[in-house]
């Protein structure tokens, strides 16, 4: 039986270490989801605030849920708990059983209980309940409890001027750990907000986690405006917003912003393969499609072991119409560098795989990116119900429209395709398989992008 620790002689960084050591199992650095959530209630529990974590407050702090849309997120939050609890259980019994801080989630509460796995002279009094207030220092900005969370991969913070952002902070190399080290630290802070950015860079259809990225991008600036990584990273996320937005004023102001951005890095690193992406994406946000695939290309050169980079320019070939090029750069058996990122390749490979008519390839590539925990978003659910109505598999077509009509009701189906690619076929095609599986296009007559 776990003794209880003691609130008062526990020290948050033996916390740290024990839910960065679980996030680094193999169940959870594969998802994304359930680690954001962990590491979401364990910064809200140990600043205090534990009391006050409900369902409504993570679909809206983590998963980036409408409020409006509150059944369905809760309930999303609800089934995440119970798999999170359970892998917890899961862990300490088997793998975990030597660890000396233990975990749990009780039930009928997200705030978490960190408790000693064996009996020590320590561990007498109650479980930590993340009262004392010294345990606030985690969340601010330039203390050493944070960047100790960021260098465990708790990367949560509050940014002045910004929404707070839940995504979990890739791992880091050994090697990297040291050379970080030596940086100052606004520059270690800097390459962690930006490794958490890019992180957030997918679903792309998700206005909402483009402007969390975007803030953790500028934040990267203006703690090292040497650093090329942010600027390229705001280019890109401004890009992708700049694209999805049908207003036209705001997609000038976007695209301007995006473009100063990508020009900025260029400065700094011209020869940085995400740099060289971040002005592709801006090239396809200006509508030069044959310019985008060409810096594309060279950015995969550049890094050709990049995810982030991998998975742009395969969605830049896509939108260009190079199918297999797109296959060839996000097909799962390719190499790839993650840096512990959570990466998108299985989604991006899958609807390469629908456009070039490899039906098979396209369903089985995103029915593993859900299983690997990657992002799924209404593009995902639109392109499952397409590849298996193209391929004759007209129950699970239907049975993945209604989730899309069910779990996204308001996602502008129509205006979204039509803002990412500028042939109408594809997103014609699109379109008639949806209906042909039953889709109502009653989505076609909303506006906004907040559900993808």
């Amino acid at each position: 039986m776990a003794a209880k620790a003691d609130p008062k002689t526990v020290d948050d960084r033996a916390i740290n270490t024990a839910v960065a050591t679980f996030l680094k199992t193999d169940r959870m650095s594969r998802s994304e989801r359930l680690s954001a959530f962990l590491s979401y209630v364990t910064v809200e529990t140990l600043s205090g605030r534990g009391e006050d974590i409900r369902a409504k407050t993570i679909a809206q702090d983590v998963y980036g849920r409408d409020p409006s849309s509150k059944d369905y997120s809760e309930n999303v939050v609800r089934v995440d708990a119970r798999r999170l609890r359970r892998l917890l259980e899961e862990y300490y019994s088997g793998e975990g059983s030597g660890a000396e801080i233990c975990i749990r989630m009780p039930t009928g509460s997200y705030a978490p209980k960190f408790e000693y796995h064996k009996t020590s002279a320590s561990a007498t009094n109650e479980t930590t309940d993340g009262s004392d207030a010294r345990r606030k220092d985690i969340v601010k900005f330039g203390s050493a409890g944070a960047a100790l969370a960021a260098l465990l991969g708790l990367g949560i913070y509050a940014i002045q001027g910004a929404p707070k952002v839940t995504s979990p902070l890739p791992t880091l190399s050994e090697a990297e750990r040291v050379a970080l080290i030596n940086l100052s630290g606004a520059s270690l802070q800097a390459e962690n907000l930006c490794r958490q950015g890019r992180n957030l860079l997918f679903p792309i259809a998700d206005t909402a986690q483009q402007n969390l990225a975007t803030g953790l991008f500028y934040r990267a600036v203006e703690l090292d405006p040497d650093y090329a990584c942010g600027y390229a990273g705001a280019a890109h996320s401004r890009a992708t917003q700049a694209i999805l937005t049908d207003n036209d004023v705001a997609r000038t102001a976007l695209y301007t912003e995006a473009r100063d951005m990508a020009t900025k890095a260029q400065a700094i690193s011209p020869k940085d393969g995400w740099v060289v992406s971040g002005l592709a994406w801006v090239a396809v946000a200006g509508g030069d499609l044959a310019k985008a695939l060409e810096l594309s290309q060279l950015s995969a050169e550049l890094s050709p072991t990049d995810g982030n980079v991998l998975d742009f320019h395969g969605v830049i070939s896509i939108l260009a119409g190079e199918y297999q090029e797109a296959r060839y750069a996000t097909d799962p058996a390719r190499k790839r560098d993650t840096k512990g990122l959570q990466h998108a390749q299985h989604n991006i490979y899958g609807v390469a795989s629908y456009h070039a008519g490899a039906y098979s390839d396209a369903t089985v590539a995103f029915e593993t990116a859900i299983r690997l925990g990657e992002p799924v978003s209404a593009l995902t659910l639109i392109y499952l119900a397409v590849s298996h109505q193209a391929n004759g598999y007209f129950i699970e077509a239907q049975r993945f429209v209604g989730e899309l009509e069910d779990g996204f009701p308001n996602f502008p189906v129509s205006t979204v395709l039509g803002r990412m690619y500028p042939d109408e076929k594809a997103p014609k095609a699109i379109v008639e398989h949806l209906l042909a599986a039953g889709w109502t296009g009653q989505q076609t007559q909303q506006s906004g992008t907040s559900d993808g």
